[in-house]
C-alpha cells in the first residue's frame, strides 16, 4: 500500500490491446503536492498510463493506488469523485456553450444522475461564483460569456484546466497541455501549473516539450515502448544514457 506521502502509486501495471503490449510492468510513485512529469517518444504508452489512472479502462495486470485506496477497477466517474481530474491532448469542450457554462458543467459532477437535485444545485449563485473564481485563476474571467469554440487554442487549454479544477481534484492529470502553443503561451501555462500546485493539488503531466519538463517538474519518469526506463530529478533524467538513447538513438 501507499506510504502517507505518496498520493499515487502505480504497481507493476501492464496493458495489452489485441496482442499489442502498450505498457509492461510499469511502477512509479508520486508524492503529494509535486509536479511530476511523464515523458517518452511517441507510442511510449504515456496516454495509456493516464487512461488507466483516470479509470478510462483497467490495466491488464497490476494495481493503481490513490491515497491508499485501490482504484484499479474503478470507472472514470468514480475516480473523478475520489479526486482525480484530467485534461486531454485534444481539447474536449462544449463548443456551443459559454466558457462559464463549460466550467459550471465540471462543478455539477456531484449531482449528475440525480435529476431532482439538478434544478436546485446546478447554476446556483455558489456554483457560478466558484466557476468565475476558477476563470479568474486561469485568466479567462473576461471571456466568461464567450462561446468556447471561439477561443484560440491557448485559452481553450486554460478553460479545460479550469473545468478540471471544478471537480475539486487532489490529483490533476495534464495530457500535453503545451501542445500547439507559442513560446509565450507556454511560459504562461507553466505559471498556471505552478499556481495549481500552490493550491495543494498534485500535478502529473505528459509533455513532449522537454524544456517545460526540465524547468517545471520536481521529478520525471521516462517511458519507452511501454517500459519505464528511468525516474528521477530533471537533471538525473537529462544525463541518463538510457534516456539519451531512447530519444537520440544508440550512436548518441
Amino acid at each position: 500500500m501507499a506510504e502517507t506521502h505518496d498520493i499515487l502509486v502505480i504497481e507493476h501495471v501492464s496493458k495489452q490491446f489485441y496482442g499489442v503490449q502498450a505498457l509492461r510492468d510499469v511502477s512509479l510513485r508520486v508524492g503529494r503536492a509535486m509536479i511530476f512529469g511523464i515523458v517518452g517518444p511517441n507510442g511510449a504508452g504515456k496516454t495509456t498510463l493516464f487512461n488507466i489512472v483516470s479509470g478510462a479502462y483497467p490495466p491488464t495486470s497490476g494495481f493503481v493506488i490513490f491515497e491508499g485506496k485501490d482504484i484499479t477497477q474503478l470507472p472514470a466517474a468514480e475516480t473523478a469523485r475520489l479526486g482525480i481530474a484530467r485534461t486531454f491532448q485534444i481539447v474536449h469542450s462544449f463548443r456551443n456553450m459559454t466558457v462559464l457554462d463549460n466550467v459550471i458543467v465540471g462543478c455539477g459532477h456531484r449531482v449528475y444522475g440525480k435529476v431532482s437535485r439538478l434544478a436546485s444545485e446546478y447554476k446556483t449563485y455558489e456554483i457560478r461564483g466558484k466557476s468565475m473564481a476558477l476563470l479568474q485563476m486561469v485568466g479567462l474571467a473576461e471571456h466568461a460569456d464567450t462561446l468556447a469554440g471561439k477561443l484560440p487554442i491557448a485559452q481553450q487549454r486554460r478553460m479545460e484546466v479550469a473545468r478540471a479544477l471544478a471537480l475539486d481534484p487532489k490529483l490533476l492529470l495534464l495530457d500535453e497541455p503545451c501542445a500547439g502553443l507559442t513560446y509565450g503561451e507556454t511560459e504562461s501555462l507553466m505559471d498556471l501549473v505552478y499556481k495549481v500546485r500552490e493550491t495543494g493539488v498534485t500535478v502529473v503531466m505528459v509533455e513532449h516539450n522537454m524544456g517545460v519538463i526540465m524547468n517545471l517538474c520536481d521529478e520525471v519518469a521516462v517511458l519507452d515502448f511501454g517500459v519505464k526506463i528511468a525516474q528521477g530529478s530533471p537533471h538525473e533524467i537529462a544525463i541518463d544514457p538510457r534516456v539519451i538513447e531512447a530519444y537520440l538513438g544508440k550512436e548518441a
